[in-house]
């Protein structure tokens, strides 16, 4: 933390600019002026709360993925949006550096051996866009796995108790919750529910259906498993509610993967409960879910897809995507495409007209790494899940009868879900998403390792 013990006066000269600036400003035009002064106070303002106590930079990151895009960049549709996201990390980070330059305070970060393989996995992803088409566009999607493996090491770095694992949690299950609260309204102020369900016209500026469905079917399992935990009334109630709405926004996708990975992830809660009590509490809060689910407009839908999944046409998008990805992988097996750029070595018209030309996607984890990092890429990221899956075992039996049990199991459960469901949809590899996805997996590396309070 800065004190006036820990800095040096003389960095202050360096302020000197922003007041000159401002005298400048104010002799052109107050309004601007005006503006820019409110900006520095709310600057300034987030400098003290992250540099007073790092962890904070982790909910804030997170909360700002619900802000979607902040604007468009001029490049022909080669970059995609500039996100609140992308702000915030170069403001955390100066934040970081202004510390270290003005107090010589050393960083201190837990460089595990997934930090590492992460980084080697980055590394592969930028050698394999430097060799791509389409250098800038593939430069411009590889940010998001550059701030996701930042937000990973901060989580790594910050969270120092698990008390603050419980609180970084209940905030994922308000995230969820707002989450759900705006896709709703969104889809009300469509107008026509059932056609906006049926054509998944669903877009909230930083994510469609599919990749919306990703975020409930990560966090549902773990509000499900806490639910039946021992805590507070008031607690569970809020927990319940929350699911439920969560189970509902996930419906209203019309998303089938999301809907069978959500499904998947109800054998690995069922394995924990081994005595008939908390299995029939399990049993009848299902009975609940199953009468939400039955409620909602969109089950029919998606049943319907489920049933006749041999006449849909994504499902024959999907597998022709998986053709085509895999032809073009024989054809760049060491280094892949490049992120983003599978539509240029497509083919079939079909694949790319369902893609919408410039978003074809193999829609499959493993092809997708593949396809866009080759063999090396993809062996990289296997050892990434080799590690998450190793540790989700060990965590699932560390703990005895407790709350941080409930937590181990359900982050297993919504971890072991989104793998299922990036079988359909690569959504581990998109940005936002990502971003919530390696934040949870850090809580999970560091739920055994760190201490109660």
């Amino acid at each position: 933390m800065l004190t006036p013990a820990n800095v040096n006066n003389n960095h202050l000269f360096y302020l000197l600019p922003v007041e000159i600036s401002l005298v400048i400003l104010t002799a052109i035009d107050m309004k601007i002026t005006a503006i820019v002064a409110t900006a520095i106070i709310f600057a300034i303002l987030f400098f003290y709360v992250i540099e007073k106590e790092s962890f904070y930079s982790i909910p804030v990151v997170l909360f700002a993925i619900l802000g979607g895009n902040f604007s468009s960049l001029p490049f022909g549709k080669k970059m995609p949006n500039i996100y609140f996201n992308d702000i915030l990390f170069l403001l955390i980070l100066l934040i970081f550096l202004l510390r270290y330059f003005l107090t010589l305070e050393k960083f201190k970060f837990k460089f595990s051996p997934m930090v590492f393989v992460f980084f080697l996995f980055i590394i592969s992803c930028l050698l394999s866009n430097l060799q791509s088409v389409d250098v800038l566009r593939g430069l411009a999607y590889l940010r998001g796995h550059i701030f996701a493996w930042l937000l990973f090491v901060f989580c790594l770095a910050f969270i120092e108790i698990r008390k603050q694992i419980h609180l970084l949690i209940n905030l994922l299950m308000v995230w969820g919750a707002l989450l759900s609260i705006i896709q709703i309204i969104h889809i009300w102020l469509k107008g026509d529910i059932i056609m906006t369900i049926i054509t998944k016209d669903i877009h909230l500026g930083w994510a469609s259906s599919n990749y919306i469905a990703a975020f409930y079917v990560l966090l549902i399992p773990i509000g499900i498993s806490l639910v039946l935990a021992k805590i507070p009334a008031f607690y569970r109630l809020f927990l319940i509610i929350t699911v439920l709405l969560m189970i509902s926004a996930l419906f209203l996708t019309a998303s089938r993967g999301g809907v069978v990975a959500l499904f998947a992830a109800f054998p690995v809660l069922l394995w924990r409960y081994k005595n008939w009590k908390t299995f029939i509490a399990f049993l009848v809060f299902a009975v609940v879910i199953a009468v939400a689910i039955f409620l909602n407009p969109s089950t029919t839908v998606i049943w319907e897809g489920l049933v006749n999944f041999d006449t849909s046409s994504s499902v024959f998008s999907r597998v022709g995507t998986w053709i085509e990805a895999w032809r073009i992988f024989k054809a760049h097996p060491v280094l892949g495409v490049g992120i983003g750029c599978m539509h240029y070595f497509t083919k079939n018209y079909y694949v790319l007209m369902t893609g919408n030309f410039e978003l074809v996607k193999a829609h499959n984890l493993i092809l997708e790494l593949l396809v866009e990092n080759g063999i090396i890429g993809a062996l990289l990221f296997s050892i990434l899940i080799f590690f998450i899956i190793r540790t989700l075992y060990k965590n699932c039996y560390f703990f005895p009868k407790s709350f941080d049990s409930s937590l181990a199991w359900g982050m297993a459960a919504g971890i072991i879900a989104a793998f299922v469901h990036s079988m359909v949809e690569p959504t581990i590899l998109n940005y936002s998403f990502g971003l919530l996805f390696w934040a949870v997996i850090a809580m999970t590396v560091l739920h055994t390792n760190v201490k109660e309070s």
